[in-house]
């Protein structure tokens, strides 16, 4: 859809809500932040802080992310590319995991820390440097998923309960990643299954018979010259979605506009 008035309308429908609502709170976090340091104001240092923690709204832009994500995801016409975004999917998705963990655990090392404890930040010396504080935050919530090792550990009861806690959600979501992952790989390898067998079978004649090198890529030449054309001259057609699933009339009939016109 490219016509103006009407993505206008999707637009009001859909985002312009959740859009309008993180530019005003990221006004209201800018105009409150030069308020206080202008007059440092209680009431004003509060406003600040409760639109600071108001900001988590932000998380609303990643339904976008995957809706265009799904987007993309339909418009590929590559079954391998397909099981390479199925591979890689949970990947990102345990990373952007550890990095909410990352921030949160440097969030407990740092609370704690204020009353003047001893937490994981202080047995590792950080002090103020933020930044190797979440390098070494999100160093620990990757060895929670993983049998990997390091030197960060809990030190007060509250750092303890977020591991415990941390810990069950690395279990959960680990055996789920290795089975998707597992299931990801057998269907490309039944994707590949017949070019494999083609190709052990061409493989186990050249060496039964001792072929000689020369002559040896000369066959493999000519087998992959035809099994690409095989490939190009193998098309699609509706009696093959039907075999998948029921396409309503409206649907086939637009389908074969597009497909012949």
């Amino acid at each position: 859809e490219m016509r103006p008035k009407q993505l206008a309308r999707a637009y009001l429908r859909t985002w312009f809500a959740s859009d309008f609502l993180i530019v005003l709170l990221d006004a209201w976090v800018c105009v409150a932040h030069a308020l206080e340091e202008g007059s440092g104001a209680l009431g004003v240092a509060r406003g600040a802080r409760i639109a600071r923690g108001l900001r988590v709204f932000r998380l609303l832009r990643f339904r976008r992310l995957i809706e265009i994500a799904t987007r993309l995801y339909d418009s590929c016409d590559s079954e391998q590319v397909v099981l390479v975004v199925r591979i890689l999917a949970p990947l990102w998705g345990i990373l952007t995991l550890n990095h909410f963990i990352a921030c949160a655990w440097y969030a407990v090392g740092r609370s704690e820390g204020q009353g003047g404890e001893s937490t994981w930040m202080t047995a590792l010396h950080l002090g103020d440097d933020t930044s190797a504080a979440y390098i070494s935050a999100y160093h620990w919530a990757l060895t929670q998923f993983t049998p990997a090792t390091q030197n960060i550990a809990p030190v007060t009861a509250m750092e303890r309960l977020f591991a415990s806690f941390v810990v069950m959600i690395a279990l959960v979501t680990f055996t789920t990643f290795i089975g998707r992952m597992t299931t990801a790989m057998t269907l490309l390898l039944n994707l590949n299954g017949r070019r494999y067998q083609n190709e052990a079978t061409v493989r186990r004649l050249l060496g039964e018979y001792k072929i000689s090198v020369g002559l040896a890529q000369r066959v493999w030449q000519v087998y992959r010259h035809q099994e690409r054309a095989a490939a190009e001259q193998r098309i699609t057609t509706l009696r093959d979605i039907d075999k998948v699933f029921n396409l309503p009339a409206e649907l086939k009939t637009l389908l074969c506009q597009e497909m012949y016109q």
